[in-house]
């Protein structure tokens, strides 16, 4: 499978292509007002309006500030997965979320059998397991679970597992 790799604070992610639904830069993000304060904003993606996850906030690695190098990597819905995808059993959110990363990687090729759980210690409800690559590690990315949008809730959970 091929996955597409962005980075946040010199950590690798990385998501299954077939949930991407496209890259692009981070104009026209609207503020909202009490919203989480992970939510970077609102986009306006061609009519239809994306909630902008910041994942350096969620991911404890601080806020990303956009930059020349910052991308939204855009999530496709469950109803936008292609047969082949739903035939392999991959999964997404339910709505179309964008998410906002400091820079963009490769798109690296690995089979199911190179992905490796998360080591027991390691608590991260966005993760759904890690490839290793020559040089590091591709930690990926669960999109259905990043749709929670509520990184606080994940941030509680995984605060229980560890108490």
């Amino acid at each position: 499978m091929q996955y597409v790799t962005f980075y946040v604070s010199d950590i690798r992610y990385g998501l299954p292509i077939y949930v991407l639904r496209e890259i692009s830069r981070p104009n026209g993000i609207t503020p909202v007002q009490g919203a989480n304060a992970n939510i970077e904003g609102l986009m306006n993606l061609r009519g239809q309006v994306i909630p902008v996850l910041n994942l350096g906030s969620c991911m404890d690695a601080g806020a990303i500030e956009a930059s020349e190098s910052s991308r939204l990597v855009i999530i496709k819905n469950e109803s936008e997965l292609s047969r082949d995808a739903v035939a392999m059993g991959i999964k997404t959110a339910s709505e179309n979320l964008a998410l906002l990363v400091e820079s963009i990687g490769d798109v690296v090729e690995r089979s199911d059998n190179d992905i490796e759980a998360l080591p027991p210690h390691v608590k991260n409800g966005f993760l759904s397991g890690v490839i290793k690559l020559d040089e590091e590690i591709l930690s990926l990315l669960s999109s259905e679970r990043l749709m929670s949008l509520n990184c606080n809730e994940i941030e509680m959970e995984r605060d229980e597992r560890i108490n």
